[in-house]
């Protein structure tokens, strides 16, 4: 049991990381209070009890710094997309894996169980050959052999029903060296951004990518470039890691935009203060409503980077003025994304699967 001086010193803390933005508009006002007034509800759950007995609690303005540390950073400059990167390949290794061979023909080992288990939901398989010459295409079955399933030809396609948990190799005829190794983990979600569902049966969903060859551009020694569609390997620019972030959050069918509107706003409205730009990521609300949601990607995508208990932005200095612009227009990007799922009241359909049952059960973040 905490000490009476330890929670109090606990709901300081977490009252100076909590937002205090008003978010103009009346039907955005009547969510947030929905919200509050079921926070408040009595459950029969005693967690779900202590915890919305926890939320309650939150003030939404903060007015206290006390034993904040200093941001760690002393530039305010952009820190560039690192952090963003290893969220996304986490992220998207959820749902498959591509383990790419070597140019010099050295041994890879892909990150998983090399071979099959007994799957339970089915999806098609559409890979697009790109590459400079006829590629084989072998399943890898319960034993772990590699059963040949085909040649596919350069500007040809390869369509196949396969399973959650089914690994796939990818091999130059001519030769045999590995192209890529492939395993599909989830169904990924569809939406109208993009499609995910096979337009042949609308209860299956579909996996798709193309094998490139590299020319003159090899990267990292890899034999082949890989392009996914819903999970491109580039990530050049903070707009395409947004651009990213709001399909995850369509996908996830996110919930939370008027929380992070606030903080946004908090952050545009006072550059000034620390304490709107280091969020403690233990703060419930934040890491239940955005730090462990997609909405994650868009703050590593503007310049948020997570620094032992805190997600921090710029350093103890006011925020520069274009740094306040880059957050000012994400802002804009976010309302912007709120009104059209506001508007799209057609629910779209999905594939068998989407909702995580039948996935793999067995996998870790690999290499692209």
């Amino acid at each position: 049991d905490l000490s009476a001086e330890n929670r109090n010193a606990i709901a300081e803390e977490e009252q100076a990381d909590m937002p205090d933005a008003e978010v103009k508009g009346p039907d955005t006002v009547a969510s947030l209070s929905k919200e509050d007034s079921l926070q408040n509800t009595p459950s029969t759950s005693g967690g779900e009890a202590r915890g919305r007995a926890q939320e309650s609690t939150l003030p939404i303005d903060g007015n206290s710094s006390a034993r904040r540390p200093p941001i760690r950073s002393t530039d305010s400059s952009f820190p560039g997309l690192d952090g963003f990167r290893a969220w996304y390949d986490v992220q998207s290794s959820i749902y498959r894996i591509y383990t790419v061979g070597k140019a010099d023909g050295s041994q890879v080992f892909p990150p998983f169980l090399p071979k099959s288990e007994r799957g339970h939901i089915p999806l098609t398989l559409r890979v697009s050959n790109n590459y400079r010459q006829t590629i084989s295409v072998y399943w890898v079955n319960y034993r772990g052999d590699e059963i040949h399933k085909g040649n596919v030809r350069n500007g040809s396609d390869f369509l196949q029903t396969t399973w959650i948990g089914h690994p796939w190799v990818f091999r130059e005829m001519e030769t045999g060296r590995l192209l890529c190794h492939y395993i599909p983990y989830r169904i990924i979600p569809n939406t109208r951004e993009m499609p995910t569902i096979d337009n042949d049966d609308n209860e299956k969903g579909v996996h798709r990518f193309t094998i490139y060859s590299l020319g003159h551009q090899l990267s990292e020694g890899c034999i082949c470039h890989i392009y996914d569609p819903v999970f491109p390997v580039l990530m050049k620019t903070p707009q395409d890691g947004a651009i990213w972030a709001f399909q995850e959050m369509s996908r996830a069918q996110y919930l939370y935009v008027n929380t992070l509107i606030k903080y946004l706003t908090n952050i545009v409205m006072h550059p000034e203060e620390m304490k709107y730009r280091q969020i403690r990521i233990a703060n419930p609300r934040f890491r239940e409503q955005i730090w462990n949601t997609p909405a994650r990607g868009l703050l590593l995508a503007a310049g948020f980077v997570e620094h032992g208990s805190f997600a921090e932005l710029g350093s103890s200095q006011t925020l520069p003025r274009d740094r306040v612009q880059d957050i000012s227009s994400l802002l804009f990007e976010v309302e912007k994304w709120k009104t059209a799922q506001e508007k799209s009241s057609i629910q779209v359909d999905q594939p068998k699967g989407a909702d995580g049952f039948g996935r793999a059960n067995f996998g870790r973040p690999g290499l692209h």
